[in-house]
């Protein structure tokens, strides 16, 4: 019931700018532009760009860009990874702790 309660509120509250299916679960702190799309069973903390998507039961975190579709299932985690430039790559050859 608070879950019904709760997806409700943010509903009002990002009115035009969210569509947040049942039983989804969004946090408070995230924030939207326009146009975006949380299914059923998808859990976001974040922010999302415009016309971006989740799809169900995927699990969401951090920054979403726009007209970014995130599929059916995707578990995502966060960390912050160091480049320094020119190199931007999430390849460890670029960055390791161990100086390999």
């Amino acid at each position: 019931m608070l879950q019904f309660l709760k997806v409700a509120i943010l509903r009002i509250k990002w009115h035009h700018k969210v569509n947040i299916k049942k039983r989804a679960n969004v946090s408070w702190k995230s924030s939207f532009e326009e146009y975006d799309v949380i299914h059923s069973d998808a859990t976001f903390v974040g922010t999302m760009g415009r016309c971006s998507y989740i799809g169900a039961r995927s699990t969401v975190g951090g920054a979403v860009g726009r007209f970014t579709s995130i599929g059916t299932d995707v578990k995502t985690i966060t960390y912050n990874h160091a480049f320094e430039p020119p190199y931007v790559s999430t390849c460890p050859s670029f960055f390791s702790t161990l100086g390999q």
